[in-house]
């Protein structure tokens, strides 16, 4: 492949994924270059650093990654790509309380379970009866 037609087609790659949160070889079809091409150009786009490679077949930009961190939007992308890359997968709902900061009473088997906002303190109570 001459360089080129790697550029060019690094260039039509770029161009097609700029606003995807990622991206895979099948969301590249559409530039009708063969796989083993497409393989290659990703593969020295990563070492370039243009892009970022999520796992095996899964990659972002990392003009996109900087643009959501600019954003402040990266703590949302991490647990959205996280559900992308190990599927199925959910987020916990202690977790998503203690990102909103929230209080939570929770009662099972005469014990109760109080999350503070204060500092994050959790006390557990037994009933006794």
């Amino acid at each position: 492949m001459k360089n080129r037609e790697r550029e060019s087609i690094s260039n039509r790659i770029v161009h097609c994924v700029k606003d995807l949160p990622y991206f895979t070889i099948d969301n590249l079809k559409i530039l009708q270059v063969k796989d083993y091409h497409l393989k290659i150009v990703l593969s020295r786009m990563i070492k370039s650093g243009k892009i970022i490679r999520l796992k095996k077949g899964m990659y972002v930009l990392s003009d996109f990654l900087d643009k959501v961190k600019i954003d402040g939007n990266f703590s949302y992308y991490v647990e959205f790509i996280g559900t992308k890359i190990c599927y199925p997968s959910y987020l916990s709902m202690d977790y998503v309380l203690y990102e909103h900061n929230t209080k939570f009473y929770f009662c099972e088997y005469k014990q109760t379970l109080c999350l503070q906002e204060q500092i994050g303190s959790i006390y557990l109570s037994q009933d006794k009866g």
